[in-house]
């Protein structure tokens, strides 16, 4: 289990060589209090007033406020590593490598010994491929047309 907050905080606090009168100037909190909050007296019940001396403490000590106060809170069920079942000791290395066994050849067959379809091969174009794209255009055939009779000689305007 962590450090209660009380011990953490009066460790940290003796590290700094700040007194429990100095810490009471500082924050404002009542030296009584604050002996309280370090002999663990609010940890049964951390409500919004133990949580808000703890961040004041912090903040007093230099610590960061919301770290700190999160070591108020309570551990989930089962977080320190109390799993059971097939996941805990070699059953976990055993199921890996069998999982690895099984998928480095599909992924080997699948993705990087796969023959290529042959539009993503690059190389020279075809010979059966044209060089130019040619789309008729219908307003520049018009305007061939009436440049070409302005210039015939029996096309010219006046």
């Amino acid at each position: 289990m962590s450090e209660p907050i009380g011990v953490y905080l009066a460790r940290q606090r003796q590290l700094r060589g700040i007194s429990l009168d100095d810490l009471a100037a500082a924050t404002r909190i009542p030296r009584h209090s604050l002996e309280r909050l370090e002999s663990g007296a609010f940890e049964a019940r951390p409500d919004g007033f133990a949580r808000a001396f703890v961040r004041t403490v912090a903040v007093a000590l230099g610590l960061e406020p919301d770290d700190t106060v999160n070591r108020m809170r309570p551990e989930p069920a089962g977080a320190r590593g109390a799993s059971s079942g097939i996941w805990r000791g070699p059953w976990l290395l055993v199921i890996g490598g069998a999982a690895l066994a099984v998928l480095a050849p599909l992924v080997w067959l699948n993705w990087i010994a796969a023959p290529r379809p042959a539009a993503a091969q690059v190389g020279p174009a075809s010979a059966a491929e044209p060089d130019v794209l040619y789309r008729p255009d219908a307003v520049r055939r018009l305007a061939e047309e009436l440049d070409a009779t302005r210039r015939s000689p029996g096309g010219e305007n006046p």
